[in-house]
């Protein structure tokens, strides 16, 4: 598998079928769901580094350095930031994983990509980025089923449907109506992980 995909032609037409690229950005009557097959959270799982803020340095900074060929330059960085400092992904780090993703606006915000994911560096740029940030998020990985209310963007890892010769899991998700123009989808949207 090439990453990203291109969507699947169909020698006949079906108008209930849709056939679409990894990753895609789906409108389904006014609610924006963005899809990957690719595994994200679990390679930006094993990239992250998390630092605890310094109560030295005061509330909110860390001391990071940079290595070059000439040494260690120390720098002060306002951490975490603002974006990283919601209170639905403060000590949770699934939550945290996701969010970059939906922070950078990238299904998959990291360069050079996974060494086992063949990935068009051509096409990379061009088609996973999200544009808008989605009602619903579902990024499918081998790390624990959730979901997660992130800033107002419903994020699901269903984990994988099949694992090996047994069944895995799929989510499902219900829509209702919204009662209010507030924009949040989170409110009108529960779902659940299903062991298969």
């Amino acid at each position: 598998m090439i990453y990203p995909t291109p969507a699947f032609q169909l020698t006949k037409h079906y108008p209930n079928v849709l056939c679409a690229p990894d990753p895609c950005v789906v409108d389904i009557q006014g609610l924006i769901v963005g899809i990957t097959s690719v595994d994200v959270l679990l390679n930006i799982g094993k990239e992250e580094i998390s630092l605890p803020c310094s109560p030295e340095l005061g509330s909110g900074s860390q001391t990071l350095g940079l290595v070059s060929r000439d040494g260690w330059f120390p720098y002060i960085l306002s951490w975490p930031p603002a974006w990283f400092q919601s209170s639905s992904t403060k000590g949770d780090r699934l939550g945290r994983l996701a969010s970059h993703v939906l922070a950078q606006q990238y299904f998959y915000p990291l360069y050079p990509p996974e060494e086992s994911l063949n990935v068009d560096l051509e096409l990379l740029e061009k088609h996973t980025h999200l544009g808008v940030t989605p009602h619903v998020l579902i990024l499918p990985s081998d790390l624990r089923s959730f979901i997660k209310d992130i800033n107002g963007c419903v994020v699901v890892n269903p984990e994988r449907l099949a694992k090996g010769v047994v069944g895995g899991s799929f989510a499902r998700l219900v829509v209702n109506p919204p009662t209010s123009s507030d924009g949040n989808c989170a409110k009108i949207i529960s779902g659940e992980v299903i062991k298969i």
